[in-house]
């Protein structure tokens, strides 16, 4: 059977009903059920979670996995997206979410990228190098029988190894995957498949844990949370309005006016309450004078100035920077400066395209030097980078 194969795709259609079945072939059956391929995913199955705005938690963001918790919430979108292919650009999935925290859903999905395919192309390659592994041990038991010839059989696994169809049926049954295959939608969005080699396992390291998937970089991700916190912050001063506009009258007493304390160092605000105190004539003005705030409302006040400034410095370019700033989710404005950009928010940072960043890379000697992430991934700090487009502005 694998002569009629080429040598980099798998047809599963094809081996399922063939007479003889390559053992690395048999292998891969069982990867890609365990681990179906998100390039193949059409319509809702594009949708890789969804992101709760959780109202009992000031400032929370929760991700929430389709199956765990949205109860119908993913029919509604079903008709929807039916027509979205992986993988879903901006250009359809950010029309659909702004829509959606229009109309004040609190829950929005997020879709598959090219980080999903990436991670999950090192994860096949762990499994396939476990399962050869489990493999090689069946054959040497005859749990599993391999053919060299129709007529002579072996306990070592040869590369030109082959199984009958009855071997793969028994095998696919041992690991639960049968019924997967068995489905038509499966065999047709699964039809062409990349196959996993052993030379792919090998480089996968077994004692590396899991790897994670990293919601940074996730584009939909970022954009829903970004809508989502300003949703939060529209009904937050919806709310302080509702709640003003509903007060009770209450009995006049004296008002005390809230002063902030400034020390003189530019990065320490100390924000202070303050006491009203009388006199024997009631005539006479009030005397206020400042107190120090309890740690808890120190830390309450700062929260809610750190969180305005923040808002406010993205105001004029939310589309641009306003993800990447809450995506990080900073404890201080200082903070931001911090956050490493990926190359495409580099040049939207900069107004440029992503060619002329490689450009400026090569080209302009003071450009910042970039930081590499395990083999191909490349950041930059947000600092550096403003500091430069600076330098140039006033050349």
């Amino acid at each position: 059977m694998g002569d009629s194969l080429d040598s980099l795709f798998l047809h599963p259609r094809a081996v399922l009903t063939a007479r003889r079945i390559d053992v690395y072939d048999v292998i891969n059956l069982v990867v890609y059920a365990k681990m179906p391929s998100i390039s193949m995913r059409r319509g809702k199955g594009t949708v890789a979670g969804f992101i709760h705005l959780d109202e009992s938690r000031p400032r929370s963001v929760v991700r929430v996995l389709p199956q765990c918790q949205m109860g119908e919430f993913p029919r509604k979108l079903e008709r929807e997206i039916e027509s979205f292919r992986y993988p879903v650009p901006p250009a359809q999935y950010e029309p659909l979410l702004e829509r959606m925290v229009a109309t004040q859903e609190l829950a929005i999905p997020f879709f598959f990228h090219e980080h999903h395919y990436l991670v999950d192309k090192r994860r096949r390659a762990a499994l396939f190098s476990t399962l050869y592994t489990e493999m090689v041990d069946k054959a040497s038991k005859g749990d599993v029988v391999l053919q060299l010839t129709d007529s002579e059989r072996t306990s070592i696994m040869f590369s030109h190894a082959w199984v009958t169809n009855e071997t793969l049926r028994k095998y696919l049954n041992l690991y639960g995957v049968a019924p997967w295959w068995e489905q038509e939608e499966n065999l047709v969005t699964h039809s062409r498949l990349e196959r996993v080699l052993l030379s792919d396992g090998l480089s996968q390291a077994t004692t590396d844990p899991t790897e994670e998937y990293d919601s940074q970089q996730l584009p939909s991700y970022l954009f829903g949370q970004m809508l989502l916190q300003r949703a939060r912050i529209r009904l937050s001063g919806t709310r302080a309005r509702e709640v003003v506009g509903s007060a009770s009258a209450v009995e006049p007493r004296p008002i005390a006016v809230e002063v902030p304390k400034f020390h003189s160092t530019s990065q320490s605000r100390t924000v202070s309450s303050v006491e009203t105190a009388t006199t024997g004539d009631e005539s006479a003005p009030k005397i206020t004078k400042a107190l120090p705030l309890a740690n808890h409302d120190k830390a309450r006040v700062l929260d809610e100035i750190r969180s305005e400034i923040a808002f406010e410095e993205a105001r004029p370019k939310w589309r641009s920077e306003l993800p990447i700033l809450l995506a990080q989710a900073p404890t201080a404005p200082a903070d931001l400066d911090e956050v490493m950009l990926t190359k495409r928010q580099v040049a939207e940072l900069l107004g440029v395209s992503v060619n002329t960043v490689d450009n400026r890379r090569s080209d302009d000697p003071y450009f910042p030097q970039a930081v590499v992430y395990g083999q191909r991934s490349l950041r930059w700090k947000r600092s550096e980078i403003r500091q430069w487009r600076d330098r140039k502005k006033t050349r």
